[in-house]
């Protein structure tokens, strides 16, 4: 499939978190894989996912981030979490994005790990998605009209 926004000559690839408590009736979350014109298939896919689904155009984590997360990594994730909350006094609601990175910054990943593969999974298809490469004859200036 060509990338949604080919285009307009800017490559795209979308990780959304697929939590429902602000869009019930998934109608964004629907206007958002109808502007990347995903077949229904892929779109139910998504919609129904409760842990990370990989699409080579766009990516869900199932239920929301944090659950996703602390399936794929299991008890030491949500210690990690913990250990933030008590560390700086955070709350979970609050303080989602800072307790995201304390936990990113010491998470362990095992290379054989099912995090490990799914997370791959992801980095691939991002990989795989970006960057488009133009041809020569499109591209804005030729490496000698650079003026340094």
């Amino acid at each position: 499939m060509v990338p949604p926004l080919y285009g307009l000559r800017i490559p795209t690839y979308v990780v959304f978190d697929n939590d429902a408590k602000d869009d019930a009736d998934a109608r964004r979350r629907t206007d958002l894989f109808s502007a990347l014109r995903l077949e229904q298939d892929v779109v139910r896919g998504l919609l129904d996912a409760d842990t990370l689904m990989v699409d080579p155009i766009a990516a869900a984590f199932g239920g929301n981030f944090e659950t996703t997360l602390r399936d794929l990594f299991g008890a030491g994730y949500e210690q990690l979490e913990a250990d933030a909350v008590e560390n700086f006094g955070l709350t979970h609601e609050g303080s989602k994005p800072l307790i995201a990175r304390y936990v990113a910054e010491r998470i362990e990943l095992q290379e054989a790990s099912r995090a490990w593969r799914e997370l791959r999974t992801l980095a691939d298809a991002i990989r795989d998605a970006l960057p488009v490469q133009l041809e020569p004859e499109e591209s804005q200036a030729a490496d000698d009209d650079i003026p340094f």
